[in-house]
């Protein structure tokens, strides 16, 4: 059944649910739910190739391809990894085997991408990055879906803005007793 999904039947679909006038972020919920489920069936051999990528290549939304930067650690980190990964390579020779799990041997809880996307998203407003920066970053539409979606879940986030209302209350109480 799933190899009989052509791409141009997912394509009806995603405009069908255009012109059905859900929200774009249902869409592109659909979208990477489907793109997900199809990874899924290439890894398993139930599908030779994942026909979402195929028709929208592999970015989540049809406007996200975008260039990112990285710090110059995690660049120096990524060239280490991989003369590491070419050096375990000379030596094992056809023994090598890229897909090793590098989390579960190194005991660390395997967290999804999507995951790592909010935790890094997260990490940066505790560092107070600029909204329309990290917005931007995201790939998000708008400020306020960013906010919406990454504001109410840092407990320090919650704490920080918590004691400046404290700290503004007190300032204008102070200021409205020496009056």
């Amino acid at each position: 059944m799933l190899k009989e999904i052509k791409p141009i039947m997912y394509q009806k679909f995603i405009n069908s649910l255009l012109e059905n006038k859900y929200s774009r972020r249902t869409v592109e919920i659909a979208h990477s739910t489907m793109h997900n489920a199809l990874e899924k069936a290439v890894t398993i051999g139930k599908l030779e190739k994942n026909l979402v990528e195929e028709l929208f290549g592999d970015t989540k939304t049809f406007n996200s391809p975008r260039v990112i930067k990285i710090s110059q650690s995690l660049i120096n980190d990524l060239k280490d990894h991989m003369k590491y990964q070419n050096l375990n390579k000379l030596n094992m020779n056809d023994k090598y085997h890229h897909k090793l799990n590098l989390v579960k041997r190194a005991d660390l809880p395997s967290i999804p991408i999507h995951g790592l996307r909010h935790t890094h998203a997260v990490i940066m407003l505790e560092a107070e990055v600029d909204m329309k920066y990290l917005q931007e970053r995201l790939g998000h539409g708008s400020m306020q879906i960013t906010s919406d979606v990454y504001l109410h879940i840092s407990k320090k986030l919650e704490a920080r803005n918590m004691d400046k209302y404290e700290d503004k209350l007190n300032a204008l109480f102070i200021d409205s007793q020496k009056k």
